[in-house]
């Protein structure tokens, strides 16, 4: 068993609600490329960048992956979350 830690503070003690600690959580699941995707197509289309929108993405992962055997789910998100990008990132500024 697994001694608990010490000296390291709990979200009560940093005054963070775990509401707040488990959308972070759940948005920090995002894989990095559907991550980067979703902020390269908002940009392209000129619509805001949510949080709303990234834990709705991410709640979409983890619903398909929950009832989708590993091998369907993996091709369903990268054809759907993962295609190429129409627009990089850099060109953001433009």
């Amino acid at each position: 068993m697994m001694e608990p830690r010490k000296n390291i503070p709990t979200y009560d003690d940093l005054d963070i609600p775990k509401t707040m600690a488990y959308r972070w959580q759940q948005a920090a699941s995002l894989p990095e490329d559907l991550f980067e995707n979703y902020l390269a197509d908002t940009k392209a289309k000129h619509e805001e960048i949510t949080s709303a929108a990234v834990l709705a993405l991410a709640k979409a992962l983890r619903q398909d992956v929950d009832s989708t055997p590993p091998v369907q789910a993996d091709k369903h998100f990268k054809s759907t979350f993962l295609a190429p990008r129409r627009h990089s990132i850099s060109s953001w500024g433009q």
